[in-house]
């Protein structure tokens, strides 16, 4: 799961630390991988979406995650429907992985 707050830029570091995530552990990866944006109350009721479309970056970057992602709203911690929708995201991925685990692969 990659984090990442909503409500402000995606930063170079940001973007450093998917590279190296990739450098690190393959490409493969982002197979495996979910971004969970934070502070969704920070978007004032917009969609999730909205944001996204703002950021040629971000864009690419659920895209290399294979389009999983999802967002929790801070101020509303005591909504378990977000956390369900995660868990849906979370089942999803590990069918489309087949039930496998991430290994990295020799090189």
């Amino acid at each position: 799961m990659l984090v990442l707050r909503l409500g402000v830029n995606f930063t170079q570091e940001e973007k450093n630390a998917v590279k190296w995530i990739e450098k690190n552990f393959g490409e493969d990866v982002l197979k495996y991988t979910i971004i969970l944006f934070t502070h969704a109350d920070a978007l004032k009721g917009k969609p999730v979406e909205q944001y996204i479309s703002k950021s040629n970056n971000l864009q690419q970057l659920i895209k290399t995650c294979y389009g999983r992602y999802h967002a929790f709203n801070n101020e509303n911690r005591e909504n378990q429907d977000q956390v369900t929708e995660l868990l849906k995201i979370i089942e999803k991925m590990i069918n489309f992985n087949g039930g496998k685990h991430y290994i990295k692969k020799n090189e």
